[in-house]
């Protein structure tokens, strides 16, 4: 199966699964001559097609990893919802003018073949047997692209993490420093509106009750989150992944540090609503060393149809030069095409761990320091590299305010979004259409 990522703006990518395809929308006006509406969404429609399409790709997920869903006729509606959710976003970045180059594009899905260790021919090969097309598949990468884009303009873009924040973090997270906790967490949130009456608060404190006691009694949180959560990875099984109690809402950090794996939380209520947690794997990540490298290299970029041997060829030339004497940082000037390091002679800046493609961090942590490379390739081209000096640092201590800064972003992020998206939803003219395309069944 197809490993993808979430998009994430960082220089760390996690992977995520890649089953999802959508119409571009020549695709949807084209087919909706013969396709029928299941939703109105402002000025735009969800197709009965791509409802079903969803679903598909979201069975076909849950049976690869072992998820149950709900049943279909609760399945669909918030499926349904989904792909709603995600039509006013789409539209609020249109109206932003919030777009996606093709180079931004092209760059996403290289990323996405080399984290499955794959070409770019191989890595379409593999969409074909999994049963997607390729163009589709790129539209749906530029949609999450768009909505990852909508989201830093109107969520984090606006938060704000004074100094006072990060000391506080800091010191709450001070004991911590020799062994910090991660914790792999499920979620469940029955969500209240703003401005919800005592009974709307009271029927939501019921239903996580109900939920409760159904985990208590042997349910599966997966499929009670698919089934009932209002969080934005329901159908994901309501899982957020990996994260450290300082990355969370305090409300949350406070309610897991003492489970172990396995364990669920009681009811917590925040101004969102009412929460369930599972922890569903807690590791320690000890404080330790890791390596900086220096080094420096040249590059012959390459197109993606471009002649490979001759560029190999190319390079293996180079390096001959520089081996009978010529010096590298002269010969990488005139000859390197990545620009920002050929006025430098070649050399790079100082990387860690994972901050380089991993082709290319590969191939220089093999060699000796001095040691000049064969020609090898990466998804920006050909390179010859060289190490000039390494160094170890703490990994754990380096750069701890930013770490701090950059927890308490994401914390915040992720509440904001939730409260973000119900609002623009329910700003939204939604109109549910049921077979015989006559009645609404949601005007929001």
């Amino acid at each position: 199966m197809i490993k993808r990522f979430s998009i994430n703006f960082s220089k760390h990518l996690l992977l995520i699964t890649a089953l999802l395809c959508l119409h571009t929308g020549l695709q949807a006006q084209e087919a909706e001559l013969l396709d029928r509406i299941v939703a109105v969404v402002n000025n735009d429609v969800v197709l009965h097609s791509e409802l079903d399409r969803e679903l598909q790709m979201l069975e076909k997920q849950a049976r690869d990893s072992g998820q149950r869903l709900p049943d279909p006729e609760v399945l669909e509606p918030r499926v349904l919802e989904r792909l709603i959710q995600r039509k006013v976003q789409m539209q609020r970045a249109q109206a932003l003018g919030i777009s996606v180059d093709e180079e931004s594009l092209n760059r996403a899905i290289a990323s996405i073949a080399r984290n499955n260790n794959l070409s770019l021919p191989q890595f379409r090969q593999a969409l074909r047997q999994e049963g997607l097309d390729y163009p589709s598949f790129r539209e749906g990468i530029r949609e999450e692209l768009t909505i990852s884009r909508l989201r830093s303009r109107e969520i984090d873009a606006r938060i704000s993490i004074s100094p006072k924040d990060i000391e506080n973090y800091l010191k709450r997270t001070a004991s911590d420093t020799q062994e910090q906790a991660s914790y792999n967490l499920q979620h469940i949130l029955i969500a209240v509106p703003d401005g919800a009456s005592s009974e709307q608060i009271r029927a939501a404190n019921q239903r996580i009750a109900e939920i409760a006691a159904a985990l208590n009694n042997g349910g599966d949180f997966a499929q009670l989150a698919a089934t009932y959560s209002d969080g934005a990875k329901a159908l994901d099984g309501g899982a957020i992944g990996w994260r450290q109690p300082g990355e969370l809402p305090p409300l949350f950090a406070d309610a897991i540090v003492s489970l172990k794996a396995g364990d669920t939380t009681a009811p917590l209520r925040s101004p969102n609503g009412f929460h369930l947690l599972k922890v569903v794997d807690v590791r320690n990540e000890q404080n330790q060393l890791a390596t900086e490298t220096l080094a420096r290299h040249i590059l012959i970029r390459h197109e993606d149809d471009g002649d490979n041997e001759t560029n190999r060829q190319k390079l293996q030339a180079i390096r001959a030069r520089i081996l009978q004497g010529e010096d590298f940082s002269k010969v990488a000037a005139s000859v390197s095409d990545d620009t920002n390091s050929a006025t430098n002679g070649g050399e790079l800046p100082w990387y860690g761990p994972g901050e380089m493609v991993p082709a290319f961090e590969q191939v220089v942590a093999s060699l000796a320091i001095g040691q000049l490379s064969e020609p090898f390739r990466t998804d920006f081209g050909w390179h010859i590299a060289e190490p000039l000096e390494r160094r170890e640092f703490n990994a754990s201590e380096e750069n701890r305010r930013s770490a701090a800064e950059a927890a308490l972003r994401k914390s915040r992020s992720d509440e904001e979004y939730e409260l973000w998206l119900r609002r623009l939803r329910a700003e939204a003219y939604v109109e549910i259409r049921g077979q015989d395309d006559e009645e609404p069944g949601d005007n929001g």
